[in-house]
C-alpha cells in the first residue's frame, strides 16, 4: 500500500484558523484513502494540544522524518504560503 503525505499550512493566528487547516488536511486525506492509499495527515497527529511544546524545528524535523517514509506528497491549498510545506516540496 502507498503512504501519501498530505502538506499545507498548519499554523495560523488563531486555534480557529489552524483547525480550518487541520479539517482541509483530513479532507484531503479522506480522498486519498478513497483512491486506495493509506493517508499520512502531519496535521491530524496532535492537533492543538501539543501546541507550545518543544520548539518549531522540532515539529519540522519531525514532519520532514515522515514525509522521508512516505511514498509521494499531495499538496493542499494554500501550501504556498506554509514555510513547512514549501520546505517538504523541495
Amino acid at each position: 500500500m502507498k503512504v501519501i503525505y498530505i502538506a499545507g499550512p498548519y499554523t495560523a493566528p488563531t486555534n480557529w484558523q489552524i483547525q480550518e487547516n487541520i479539517n482541509r488536511a483530513m479532507a484531503a486525506g479522506k480522498l486519498v484513502a478513497e483512491m486506495g492509499a493509506m493517508p499520512l495527515i502531519p496535521h491530524s497527529n496532535t492537533p492543538l494540544i501539543f501546541h507550545g511544546i518543544n520548539n518549531g524545528q522540532f515539529w519540522y524535523d519531525g514532519t520532514m522524518e515522515l514525509l522521508r517514509r512516505s511514498d509521494a506528497i499531495m499538496l493542499i491549498e494554500g501550501w504556498q504560503n506554509s514555510k513547512g510545506a514549501v520546505e517538504e516540496r523541495k
